[in-house]
């Protein structure tokens, strides 16, 4: 308490062995009432910061207790108690700090403690305040719970192979068998072709050397035949001024022309399907088919 009050009774007699007695000293009225002030130290651990720096330490590993607290009364000495729970339900000192705390000053402590026990373990604590060697506050601490320890940079990589030291045999095995497959059918391709490149050469200037080796070759007009019904070596020249008579030409019925066969639908080899026509029209001397089949050709080389 910063102030506080002390009540004074009086007992016994005087020499002469009357005792002492007086309206004043009753239980509900003391003699004298003395005012006490306090002028040490005043820290309150609720308001005082205690925190692990890692609250689930591994088995006999070292835990730390930072304390942060702040004194608002005088300069005096003080003690950091750090107690743990045993199992008979005792409390038991593990750590402990004694040092001078100065007038409206902060405070910081640092407890550092040993985990000992085994993994699943909680280790339940408490924090004593002293001053001048008398109990002033106390408070509970977050408990410990021990976990594995877990292994962090090179440590962990080391572990990670060698728990998966098979699964990374297996992956260099397949990786080996994969390079081995496509180099033996490199080799393969190249013994049966040769340097050749099967499929992937371009058409275009095959089909254009064929198409110019027999080109398209037009009759001339002395090649054509005579018309139909007219014999050529027997015509004799008509004298000037002879008119030959005429006669009415003899229809004939011509013979009903023979339906056409339904061409063939075009088709092509290639994924992409029929290629486009340009807008110009198809090259000089392509057909249908020949487009239908190199179309692509000619519009990649394109």
């Amino acid at each position: 308490l910063p102030t506080y009050m002390v009540d004074v009774w009086v007992s016994g007699s005087d020499a002469a062995g009357n005792p002492f007695d007086t309206l004043s000293n009753t239980v509900m009225t003391p003699f004298a009432t003395w005012p006490l002030s306090l002028i040490g130290p005043s820290i309150a651990l609720p308001s005082s910061v205690a925190l692990w720096d890692d609250p689930s330490p591994a088995p006999n590993q070292a835990a730390v207790l930072d304390i942060q607290a702040s004194n608002e009364g005088g300069t005096g000495e003080v003690s950091f108690v750090l107690q743990r729970r045993q199992d008979a339900g005792f409390w038991a000192e593990i750590a402990r700090e004694d040092l001078t705390a100065a007038a409206n000053a902060d405070v910081q402590v640092q407890l550092q403690v040993m985990a000992d026990g085994e993994v699943g373990d909680r280790l339940e604590h408490r924090l004593l305040l002293l001053v001048d060697g008398v109990e002033a506050d106390r408070m509970p601490v977050a408990p410990l719970l021990l976990t594995e320890e877990v292994a962090r940079d090179g440590d962990a990589l080391r572990e990670d192979l060698g728990e998966q030291r098979f699964s990374l045999f297996l992956y260099v095995i397949t990786m080996m068998s994969v390079s081995a497959a496509v180099w033996m059918l490199v080799m393969y391709r190249r013994i049966k072709y040769g340097d050749e490149e099967v499929g992937t050469e371009d058409q275009t200037k095959a089909v254009m050397a064929t198409m110019g080796a027999a080109p398209k070759a037009l009759p001339a007009l002395a090649d054509l035949p005579p018309p139909s019904g007219l014999n050529v070596e027997s015509a004799t020249p008509v004298p000037p001024g002879l008119v030959m008579p005429t006669s009415e030409p003899e229809v004939v019925a011509a013979p009903a022309p023979a339906p056409a066969p339904a061409p063939a639908p075009l088709t092509t080899d290639d994924p992409r399907g029929l290629p486009p026509k340009p807008p110009t029209g198809l090259p000089a001397g392509w057909t249908e088919e020949q487009w239908a089949h190199y179309g692509w050709s000619f519009l990649d080389a394109l």
